[in-house]
């Protein structure tokens, strides 16, 4: 056999040990790097008041007004799912926080921690939970909507209406 023809052969063989090598190899995980700017943004710092939460008080539970929650004692420690949610027509109405109420306990054994933010007044958060019980997690109320607006998450109409748009973030260690 003259050599030339040998080469087509070898080059098939190759190409095909070649894929096979890349079809029996484990996927990698494509790695950004956090200094890349692709992607990944701070997580702005808020403290807002838990409305969800309810004391034990001798024979009668009430809500804790005093109560707040800061974003930065959670960062470093737990990864944090942020949900914001309108709660005009009321917290146990709201179809992402039913979901997250629902798979809580998953979540909690994955060391996440879940908060929502809202710009519904306080007593319409508690009367979401006399409706349809208490949420496992706080349920923060951003009165004057600067948390909401400052993640991107406030409509405002031009009557001068606000209205929160619902959204998830996933906030790792890092912050």
């Amino acid at each position: 056999m003259r050599p030339r023809l040998l080469i087509l052969p070898l080059a098939a063989a190759l190409i095909a040990a070649v894929c096979l090598w890349k079809a029996t190899r484990p996927p990698q995980k494509q790695v950004i790097p956090r200094d890349s700017g692709v992607g990944f943004l701070a997580a702005p710092d808020f403290e807002l008041p838990d409305q969800g939460r309810d004391l034990k008080v001798g024979s009668h539970s009430q809500t804790d007004p005093s109560r707040r929650v800061r974003l930065k004692s959670y960062r470093g420690r737990h990864t944090i799912i942020l949900a914001f949610f309108d709660g005009e027509d009321g917290a146990d109405r709201e179809p992402l926080l039913m979901r997250l109420r629902d798979r809580h306990e998953v979540l909690e054994k994955m060391g996440v921690v879940v908060l929502a933010v809202t710009t519904a007044l306080p007593q319409q958060n508690r009367r979401a939970i006399e409706r349809g019980g208490a949420f496992p997690f706080p349920l923060l109320s951003d009165l004057d909507g600067s948390v909401v607006a400052t993640w991107g998450c406030l409509d405002v109409k031009d009557d001068g209406s606000r209205r929160t748009r619902p959204a998830l973030f996933l906030i790792d260690r890092a912050g």
